[in-house]
């Protein structure tokens, strides 16, 4: 049996921003939460710069929302990288591995 292909959820600056300003947070605050500096989780949320995965789920967890709130909609595939995002080092090697076997 193969599975169909599948690409990285496409992470939202635009999303992270609107969050992080409705909350009334500060980057800094922001940033201590998930263990980055506050000029890290700007550029996030500016666009200069793109998280990892792992960063987008602690971003997501300090802010209360679902992975897949900070990134774009039509991304089919973030509620799997979510899940994947829980698993420990080697339990995510392997699953990425049998996901990404042709």
């Amino acid at each position: 049996m193969s599975l169909a292909p599948f690409t990285a959820p496409t992470f939202s600056p635009a999303r992270l921003y609107r969050l992080i300003h409705e909350r009334g947070l500060s980057y800094t605050e922001l940033g201590a939460a998930v263990e980055r500096a506050g000029q890290s989780v700007r550029a996030y949320a500016t666009g200069e710069r793109t998280p990892s995965v792992r960063i987008v789920h602690r971003l997501a967890a300090a802010l209360e929302v679902d992975f897949a709130e900070l990134c774009e909609p039509s991304d089919p595939d973030a509620e799997l990288f979510a899940a994947l995002a829980h698993l420990d080092g080697e339990r995510r090697k392997r699953a990425l591995a049998v996901l990404t076997a042709n």
